[in-house]
Formats: structure tokens, sequence, C-alpha cells
């Protein structure tokens, strides 16, 4: 066993995507370290909110500059012009080169101004083979962090994105399919995003421009694995998920760690219940708009345009699918549901039904402790925090890990899932009205809260680090 270093006081930097859920999982990650007396500072991309996210739960916030913006970055909404495929690469080579140069002189900036003594890496965040190398390379240990359930390639499993389902001994058939799966996502790019051929472009241009990074790693010794994101060394994994719900051969993993604690960020909220009527069965339905262009539907509303025909050219599906919610719950009186879906709020308020509550958002930790069924598109915090309340899922995955999520739930029988695109209004009935009455889901979801050990969870934190690092936490 290795020695142990032991620091009285880490100085611990947390290089966080600017996204929701990254941050919550960050969040949670980082409160329980801050309680040990450790020094925590948050570095990220310097976008509208982000400071004051951290500054006002008592963390340090670093940003992290211009190379992990758009101003870095080649520019994404160009006019559009004729241009051939050689072009469009010599392009994009040139500007990933000068987007790679930028970036390491902001990561030794960084890391010259905080001195940090351990470094805890988001996945999702870009250049993941240039960010850590850049750090090892001074001699700072570094772990990732993932927000989700994301895992190092193998034909056992299928990529986090696929709704696929490993069967136990998977045979030549199942890994023919896992590996068409990692396939579409590691080589064609992450599905749902851009054009097919942008995506190809990007995928491999993000390669690319990594591989000076990889070859050295591999000089020094060091391993390189590839995820649902992006070839990276091969570094433990702190995931932010419940070890019970991932797939039986990863959460056996020695290199991965699993911390499910909900974030502080939406633990102090209330929900205002005097509209609520009780002693009825409560449906909470949750959805997100993050990956579908927000900002077009922001800029029909801001320009006075039609907001709800903007959304329906935009989100489609999706609004479909909150029409069919609003009308299989006013047709069941019965219960209650309390829907929140953002900025489309406003457009299905005026329902008619009392047993409806439609709102922009809600405190969703707040409305987990009564509700009895969650339906959720299968964002990775709504999921973590339904285990941790011990509540039901009907899961109706959108895009991305959403569709793993959905996958999970599934396989260990703590919810249904559906499909968003094709679900009636009777089917959706049906639905609830099992995911309410099936006792092999009640007994499911009762064994995973049960298995929620927060105290067990942050002592295995602490090895696992330690472990990894030789640093004392």
């Amino acid at each position: 066993m290795p020695h142990t270093l032991v620091v009285a006081q880490l100085r611990i930097a947390l290089v966080v995507h600017p996204t929701t859920s990254s941050c919550f999982a960050a969040l949670g990650l980082a409160r329980p370290l801050a309680k040990r007396g450790h020094a925590i500072t948050f570095v990220s991309s310097n976008v509208p909110g982000m400071a004051k996210r951290f500054e006002r739960q008592g963390f340090a916030f670093v940003p992290f500059g211009p190379a992990f913006s758009t101003e870095a970055r080649p520019a994404r909404q160009q006019p559009k012009k004729k241009r051939n495929l050689l072009s469009t690469l010599r392009q994009r080579l040139v500007a990933y080169k000068a987007y790679g140069e930028r970036l390491m002189e902001q990561i030794a900036q960084t890391l010259d101004e905080l001195h940090p003594d351990l470094v805890l890496l988001d996945s999702l965040v870009t250049s993941p083979a240039a960010i850590p190398m850049a750090i090892l390379g001074r001699g700072i240990p570094v772990l990732l962090f993932v927000p989700n359930y994301a895992s190092p390639f193998s034909l056992e499993y299928p990529p986090v994105f696929s709704e696929l389902v490993p069967p136990e001994g998977a045979g030549w058939s199942a890994k023919a399919r896992h590996l068409a799966a990692w396939a579409s996502t590691s080589l064609l790019g992450r599905p749902f995003v851009g054009t097919l051929q942008s995506r190809i472009i990007s995928t491999a241009f993000t390669h690319v421009a990594q591989w000076q990074s990889l070859a050295e790693h591999r000089r020094r010794g060091g391993r390189i694995t590839l995820d649902e994101w992006w070839l990276r060394p091969d570094l433990p994994y702190i995931v932010m998920g419940h070890r019970g719900l991932d797939w039986p051969q990863l959460a056996a993993d020695p290199r991965r760690c699993y911390l499910s604690g909900a974030s502080a960020e939406r633990s102090e909220e209330t929900f205002d219940w005097s509209k609520v009527a009780a002693g009825k069965p409560l449906v909470y339905s949750q959805t997100t708009t993050m990956y579908v262009k927000p900002w077009i539907l922001s800029s029909a509303r801001d320009a006075g345009g039609d907001f709800r025909k903007a959304a329906e050219e935009v989100l489609p599906a999706l609004m479909r699918y909150l029409r069919v919610t609003v009308e299989a719950f006013a047709a069941t009186p019965e219960r209650e549901l309390i829907l929140s879906c953002g900025s489309l709020a406003e457009l299905f308020q005026d329902h008619g039904a009392p047993n409806v509550h439609v709102f922009d958002r809600v405190a969703q930790l707040d409305v987990l402790r009564r509700a009895d069924l969650v339906i959720t598109q299968g964002g990775a915090a709504t999921i973590r925090e339904c285990i941790s309340e011990g509540v039901p899922m009907l899961v109706f995955p959108g895009e991305m890990d959403q569709m793993g999520n959905a996958a999970r739930v599934h396989y260990h029988r703590v919810g249904l899932r559906g499909s968003m695109e094709h679900v009636t209004t009777g089917e959706l009935r049906t639905l609830v009205d099992r995911a309410l009455s099936d006792e092999q889901i009640a007994s499911a979801v009762a064994r995973a809260h049960a298995a929620h050990d927060v105290e067990g969870e942050l002592t295995d934190l602490y090895r696992f680090i330690e472990r990894h690092t030789s640093l004392s936490v």
C-alpha cells in the first residue's frame, strides 16, 4: 500500500463544465470535502451567473478565461458558404490548433494561481487529454468526476447514450450491438447534436487535437481509454450516482467510486403547497429544454414573435408530450399533477383542470419528498434524487445520457420507461396506473432507498481519493 501524504488542509480545485447537471454534481462533491476543512475552488467558464452560483454556496470561483468559452473556440454560427470537405477540414484544423495553444496557456495560468494539491476534473470538460496532462505534468494528482453513468469503453455494456440493456453473460450478438452503440457515439460524435457531417468532423478533430497529449501520456507509462465523450488518459472515476443503479459490471469496478448526495443548491428551497389538494396521489412531472435550443424560444419572446409557434417548430416532440401529459391528468381528477417545464410553462397554464398545476420551475427536493411518482426525461440529477427520496419513476428519455438512465431504471425495476415521441394519453394513464400499483417496482424502490448510505458513501470517497492520490482527506 502506498505511503499516504497527510495534509491538514488540501487546496482542491474542481474544474466544472458549465451545465446545470455538472454544477449540481460538483456541489454535491464539494460540500462534504469543505466540511472536512479543505479549501475548495471552482474553476469553470465565466458564463453569466456561474461565479454567483458557487459563491452563494460559500465557495471560491476562478474563471478559466476565454479558452473555455466561445471567444477562443471556432465560431459555430457562420454565414452559410459553399465549401468543399477539404476546405472545411483545413479550417477546422487551424482553429483547433489555435484553440489548443490558447487552452494550454490558460491551464498554466490557472494552476500557477491556485497551486492545488488535488484536481477533480469534470469528465464533460472539453480537451479531455490536454487538461489532465497539464495537471499531471506538474505533479498534481487528478481524478475524474462524472455527473452521470459515463464509463470506459467495453463490449460488456453499452455507452450511457444508448437505450440498450446489457444481458448477463453477454454473448457475441449482444457484444456486437454494444460495439455498434459505442461506434455511433465515439466515431460519429455525440447523438442528437448537430448534423451527421458536423458531428463526424467535430469528433474527429477533437481526437486529433488531443493526440499529442495522449502520445506524451503513453510515453510516461500512462494508459489511454475511450469513453462516451473522448479519448482520454485512463483516470479513476468518481461517479455522481447510486452504485446500485449502475450496470453490475461497472458497479464492481474498483476504479469507480459512487457518491449520490444531492446538491445543496436545491436543498434550501421550499414549495408552496397551498393550491395542491391533500389526500390524493401526487405525481410530479419534470422536463428540460437544455439541449433543444432554448435560446430560439427566448429570441422569439424577446422579439415579440409567436412564442407558441416557435416552440412547436423547435420542440415538436416535447410540445406533443407535454400536451399528452396535461390531457392525461386532466382526465384523472383523482390525482394531483405538478408539472415543471421551464419556459414552456406559460403555454400550458390555461388547461382548466384544477388538479393540474403548471410551473416554470419548482423546489424539486421539497416536491419529491411528497410525490408518489415522478415522470421525468431522465436527467442524472433527477434520477439521483428520486432514488435518494425513494420515489418510483416513469422515464421518457429525450437525448444524451437520458437514454442510458432510462435503461438503468427499467433494468433495476425502480420504474418504467416510455417513448416521448409516441406515447398517447391512454398509454400514459396506463403507465401511471402500473407504476403506482406494481409491487415489484415498490419493492425495488424501497431496496434502493434503503441502500442509500450517505455516510458509507463518504467514507468510501475519502478512501478512494487516498488510494489513488496518496492524499489524506
